[in-house]
């Protein structure tokens, strides 16, 4: 191997043969009850109140809900025929879930130096929930 490819931790990159993260990202209240009616969440009460969607993947399965902190509930989103990939390049972890043809999260955890970091997440669910952008804060790792 010649010095510049080990150098590149690309080149020294394996498959990770099962992955455990869950992925956050905190959405308006009031985007999710326009976007999802059906859902009947009801207002804030008070001070705001955020919609958590939650993408946990676990081994070779992933799962989708949207929590809701104020009333304690848990709506489950359909997530049908998924194929998960993960890379481990040096300290980071890459990630990518694939719903039908279409990449439903793809997500990037620095792994190094102590506690699991997310550097990178992106997922095509909030698009298909009618959620648009500017409505959700920066994704995060759920404890």
């Amino acid at each position: 191997m010649s010095s510049a490819a080990s150098r590149n931790p690309v080149a020294d990159a394996s498959i990770a043969p099962r992955v455990a993260l869950a992925v956050e990202w905190s959405i308006a209240r009031q985007a999710v009850r326009v976007a999802m009616p059906d859902l009947d969440l009801p207002p804030n009460r008070g001070r705001r109140t955020d919609v958590t969607l939650v993408i946990e993947v676990s081994g070779r399965s992933c799962s989708a809900e949207l929590r809701d902190a104020q009333t304690g509930q848990s709506h489950p989103l359909e997530i049908t025929g998924v194929s998960i990939d993960s890379i481990v390049a040096g300290e980071f972890t890459h990630v990518t879930v694939r719903e039908g043809t279409g990449d439903l999260l793809s997500a990037t955890v620095r792994t190094g130096d102590g506690e699991p970091r997310l550097v990178y997440a992106r997922t095509s669910l909030l698009e298909r929930l009618g959620i648009r952008g500017g409505r959700y804060a920066r994704p995060s790792l759920s404890a």
